[in-house]
Order: C-alpha cells, then sequence, then structure tokens
C-alpha cells in the first residue's frame, strides 16, 4: 500500500462527517469567560467564609474591652437573723422529782382548776377536771418531767375542754421560736413582763365542718418552766358527735390560768 493509498481510505472514512469548524478566535474567548468565571466563583466563597469568621470569633474570644463597658456584677444584700436565745436557757437547774411528788403535785393543781375555772370561764358549769398524768391516764413515773391533765365543761350547752399541760423547768424541749414555726401568722406574743414570755398560737386542725379549732397559751417561764393550757372549741373527749361552736374561750382568759404559780412544777 502506498501512502496516496492511505490519504485516500482516509478522506473515504469521514466522507460523511461534517466539518470541526474550529474557531481560534472563539476558542480563546471561551477560555477567557471560563476563567473568569472561576474567579468570580473563588471571590465569592471567599466573601462567606470571612463573613462566617466575623460572626463567630467575637464569641470564640470574648468581647472587646474598648466596645462596650462591663456591666457591673450584681450584688444581693443578705440580713443574717438574729439568733434566737437557747431554750431551756443555759443557767435552767433541772428539778427531778418522784412519782410520789408528781401525785402529790397533781392533786393539788387539779384541785386549783376545778376552783378557779367557773371564775375564768364565767357561765361554765359542770366543771370535771382529770387526775394529772402522763401518756396515759393515772400513769406517772419517777423522774417524770411533766404533767398534763384536761378540764371538761359545760358552755352555753355545748360541751368543751381545756388542756393543761406542766414542764419542769429543762423538760420542754422546745422554745418560743420553735413553736411558732408550723404558723408564724398565728403566733402572738401577749407578755413578756409576768415571769417570762407569755405565747399564743392558734391552730386550725382542718377537720371537721367548720374546721376545728384549737387555741393554745404557753407561759416560758424563767426558771426554764413551761406551763401550756390549750382551749378547744370542741370536747376531746366527747362520744357524742364533735360540733365546734365559736371558740369558748380567748387568749387572755387561758393566759390567767398558764401564769399562776398555782400551776407549775
Amino acid at each position: 500500500m502506498t501512502e496516496q493509498d492511505v490519504r485516500d481510505g482516509l478522506a473515504n472514512a469521514v466522507a460523511g462527517e461534517p466539518p470541526l469548524r474550529l474557531d481560534p478566535d472563539a476558542l480563546m474567548a471561551t477560555a477567557r469567560r471560563q476563567v473568569r468565571r472561576r474567579a468570580l466563583v473563588a471571590v465569592s466563597l471567599a466573601t462567606a467564609a470571612v463573613a462566617v469568621a466575623a460572626v463567630t470569633l467575637p464569641a470564640a474570644i470574648g468581647p472587646r474591652d474598648d466596645l462596650a463597658p462591663a456591666a457591673p456584677p450584681v450584688t444581693t444584700s443578705t440580713t443574717t437573723a438574729p439568733t434566737p436565745p437557747p431554750w431551756p436557757p443555759p443557767d435552767v437547774e433541772p428539778r427531778v422529782h418522784t412519782a410520789a411528788e408528781l401525785y402529790r403535785r397533781g392533786d393539788q393543781m387539779r384541785a386549783f382548776l376545778g376552783d378557779v375555772a367557773p371564775t375564768v370561764l364565767p357561765g361554765a358549769t359542770d366543771v370535771e377536771v382529770a387526775p394529772f398524768a402522763g401518756e396515759a391516764a393515772g400513769d406517772v413515773d419517777d423522774g417524770q418531767g411533766y404533767l398534763t391533765s384536761f378540764a371538761h365543761y359545760t358552755l352555753d350547752g355545748n360541751r368543751f375542754a381545756l388542756g393543761v399541760n406542766v414542764y419542769a423547768p429543762g423538760a420542754h424541749s422546745e422554745g418560743p421560736d420553735e413553736v411558732c414555726v408550723p404558723d408564724p401568722d398565728g403566733c402572738e406574743t401577749l407578755d413578756t413582763e409576768r415571769g417570762g414570755q407569755v405565747l399564743a398560737v392558734d391552730v386550725r386542725t382542718g377537720r371537721g365542718d367548720p374546721p376545728i379549732t384549737i387555741l393554745a397559751v404557753y407561759h416560758f417561764r424563767r426558771d426554764g418552766s413551761v406551763v401550756s393550757v390549750v382551749g378547744y372549741d370542741y370536747d376531746p373527749a366527747a362520744t357524742l358527735p364533735m360540733s365546734t361552736p365559736p371558740m369558748p374561750v380567748t387568749a387572755e382568759q387561758l393566759a390567767r390560768l398558764a401564769v399562776d404559780p398555782a400551776l407549775g412544777l
């Protein structure tokens, strides 16, 4: 095969194909457009990166001191509540009684309540004072630091009662502040002169309709002893259905009993 034969074969092979029409000027223009487009894309990406950095950098390094002064720290003033005096007082000398002494003293206080109750509670009738004892009726032990009793009475056709609790010096662990913790709004100091502090505590138990009310008066005496007299607007010992008429006694009436030296150990 000669060189001419090769040329003629190639010519016949591409005889039906359209010409390439390669234009050098058009090719350079296309190349310039592609280079410019790539440059614009690169610039836009760089601008986005700078914008993100402008947002995130202050968060990373914190606020600049020359932009705005830092807000002053918040200060709160705290007032320390005065420490209540200890109870019993530190100089109290506890008294220890034998069971025989407690029985004898209980009989004396029982007789006193039977005589004075009608005077403190005008119009009260059928006064019955239970023997002073401990947790159970008639239960008194050597060294027992307290005695308790109930005085039941009738007033205006309803049966009521007073609870009387007498503590020897040092035997009552709660002081005036602890007694008022459950309901500070229902606590009132009546007197601080008659040998100690007289405190009234108004308690509504939430039972009954209307709720029953208990009014207690404490006499915290300077010798560390405590006497509390509790008024009920019903009779806790009654077997009949509970009724809740108005409270028949006032805090002042209860205080007259609580501060009387005839009650005490």
